[in-house]
């Protein structure tokens, strides 16, 4: 990967909108629904309403909050508007912004990043390493859950028909929270992130398997010979979204029975963007360092 395309990616790291339970409830009409969003459900253990507000603070008035004391701030001042002194979180969703017009250009580190979570946690709807082939996946974005954590790269300026500064967003959501605080949840995904690393081989294996197993479906689908040449650079060329590393791509030619050095070639001529090791561990930092920017100001 060229590294002044890593170095040129801005990205702006804020909270975007939070969850909070309460046992009292919310005083109605007081602040606008774009800022919160109050429903009301009975208790599983003691059946007493339980308040559940979803809130956004860059609606309240401040604009745009990119700094951690003026999200505290605002947060003061909502919940005192509204008559909540006693509250937990539930919900944090912290977003990286970018806003140059460029989803497109960074979809694939996004997706490596992702893909490194399908492997590091258990989640479902992980399109990085499901259908592959399909390009569809990631036209407007992709994501992963489980029950305590989402995450999601997605076209924002495609989502909000182009309302927004911002064009391109990396989305992390943490889930049932039980009370743990903004502070928790960002050391909880530093860790989170800080594990990814380990996955790479892993995750390059696994793209293998799957590419391998779409690549005799694709072949038999479109009565093509493996013997020809051009049949695997034809392949490569429309699934090169998850190939990732010179490499991987040397085995996967290994694996569909081609010489040592058929991966090589390949690259050579299709000039595919590769994204090694050591680009992840970059972004990763990237991420890291943008978060505790945020956090500390």
């Amino acid at each position: 990967m060229d590294r002044d395309k890593l170095v040129n990616y801005e990205l702006t790291a804020s909270i975007h909108t939070v969850e909070i339970h309460s046992n009292r409830r919310p005083l109605h009409g007081v602040l606008g629904e774009e800022v919160i969003k109050v429903t009301c459900k009975p208790g599983r253990k003691t059946g007493k309403l339980i308040s559940h507000s979803i809130i956004n603070p860059h609606e309240y008035g401040y604009g745009e909050i990119t700094n951690y004391s003026l999200y505290e701030e605002a947060m003061s001042e909502i919940t005192e508007e509204v008559g909540l002194r006693n509250y937990e979180y539930s919900r944090v969703d912290i977003r990286l912004d970018c806003f140059e017009d460029n989803y497109l250009e960074y979809v694939k580190l996004n997706g490596l990043l992702l893909g490194l979570f399908s492997i590091a946690y258990k989640v479902i709807n992980d399109d990085v390493t499901v259908n592959s082939g399909l390009r569809k996946r990631f036209v407007h974005g992709v994501y992963l859950k489980n029950q305590s954590m989402g995450i999601e790269y997605y076209d924002k300026k495609k989502q909000s028909q182009n309302k927004f500064p911002c064009k391109a967003r990396l989305e992390f959501r943490a889930f049932k929270l039980k009370g743990k605080c903004p502070v928790d949840v960002m050391n909880t995904w530093n860790r989170r992130l800080g594990r990814l690393e380990r996955y790479f081989d892993k995750f390059l294996d696994e793209c293998n398997e799957d590419l391998y197993r779409y690549y005799e479906y694709w072949l038999k689908k479109n009565q093509l010979d493996n013997s020809a040449k051009s049949t695997l650079r034809c392949f490569i060329r429309e699934n090169q979204d998850i190939v990732f590393t010179t490499k991987q791509l040397e085995r996967f030619c290994l694996m569909c029975g081609w010489n040592e050095g058929r991966g090589k070639r390949i690259h050579d001529t299709l000039h595919i963007e590769m994204i090694s090791q050591s680009d992840i561990r970059r972004y990763i930092s990237k991420i890291k360092k943008e978060i505790a920017r945020y956090m500390e100001t």
